[in-house]
């Protein structure tokens, strides 16, 4: 009787411990799929290091992409209520959360990579994360590339100019900037979600897209388009956003070790998106696509069409504050400035 009430005691306590351990369990959310070696898993899976060392196993980190705990907005509203404690995000999925983010997506704003990181790792950058932890209860913790450049690819003509695009049906994310700027250059936006892209090329509903080039090949857009104009009319980011009340409960030395992953989370997807441009453009020609890179003429025709309307729709939404154009607009000046590039 005595070995038996022992037997139960310590099934008792391995359960209890069991619970204990699951209960340490923190759920990473992507509507990417789960791939080794991409730009939102790769830095993912480094964050799940972090925190497991940090806790000494006491916390772990799993992490669910393609998609299966929601995609898109789903996950971030999951996000911000508590459901999920981390998850990944393009900035024109978190316009409907935070809608001044907008503001960096006005086209060729930045025209170069080093200019990009320089203004977001910057002043304004950490100015904008704070506000944005402010009003949507979400802390950037990794602010860092969405395959970085983003440019426009059709099935049915190759595009050298504004000229080209007249008339096409152009998919872009659900974020309006991005949709003003494909109308300010003559073709038609169509917002279409990550997941269903795919699709809507290979049967027709859109002519053509935007994405860097490491995107095209994560969503294997290749298959079905044909032309790529590298006119680099925005610079993606791909955020990796906490629920802060999760955040502010952890212990200090925890939420410094997430803090100091994440800025280890920029340079490795920027690392991996510069890698990906470099043997993407290559593996895109060897499938048969067909990329044009602007000249200098050209490039100067997209960005006098796009930019100027742009700015100018963002000032009349109500819902961006216009301080934010006039900080982002100050700040790549005075880095511009600071590189030697003016």
């Amino acid at each position: 009787m005595k070995k038996f009430f022992l037997l139960v005691c310590v099934s008792i306590l391995s359960l209890t411990l069991l619970s204990a351990v699951q209960a340490q369990v923190i759920r990473f959310a992507a509507d990417d799929l789960v791939d080794p070696n991409n730009y939102v898993y790769a830095p993912a899976r480094y964050l799940a290091k972090v925190i497991e060392e940090a806790t000494m196993g006491k916390m772990k980190m799993e992490i669910h992409g393609g998609a299966v705990l929601g995609n898109g907005k789903s996950i971030v509203e999951q996000c911000q209520a508590g459901i999920i404690e981390v998850t990944e995000s393009v900035e024109g999925l978190l316009a409907y959360f935070y809608p001044n983010i907008q503001v960096t997506a006005i086209p060729y704003i930045f025209r170069t990579e080093d200019i990009a990181y320089a203004v977001l790792d910057g002043s304004f950058g950490q100015e904008m994360r704070e506000d944005f932890r402010k009003k949507t209860g979400l802390r950037i913790i990794s602010w860092a590339e969405n395959g970085g450049f983003r440019n426009f690819t059709t099935s049915k003509k190759k595009i050298k100019s504004p000229a080209d695009m007249k008339g096409l049906k152009i998919r872009t994310m659900e974020i309006p900037a991005h949709m003003a700027m494909v109308k300010a250059l003559g073709a038609n936006p169509i917002p279409i979600a990550w997941t269903e892209l795919y699709t809507a090329l290979q049967t027709g509903v859109a002519d053509g897209q935007e994405n860097a080039i490491p995107t095209i090949m994560l969503g294997k857009l290749e298959e079905v388009q044909k032309y790529v104009v590298l006119d680099k009319h925005v610079y993606s980011m791909q955020l990796v956003i906490v629920n802060d009340a999760w955040f502010l409960k952890q212990d200090k030395p925890l939420q410094n070790a997430i803090l100091s992953a994440g800025r280890v989370m920029d340079a490795i997807t920027r690392g991996i998106c510069r890698l990906g441009e470099l043997n993407g453009t290559d593996y895109l020609k060897k499938k048969g696509l067909e990329i044009y890179q602007p000249t200098a003429e050209e490039y100067q025709q997209f960005k006098t069409l796009a930019q100027k309307p742009v700015i100018e729709w963002l000032r009349n939404q109500k819902n961006v504050d216009n301080v934010w154009i006039d900080k982002l607009l100050k700040a790549v000046s005075d880095t511009e400035k600071q590189m030697g590039y003016r």
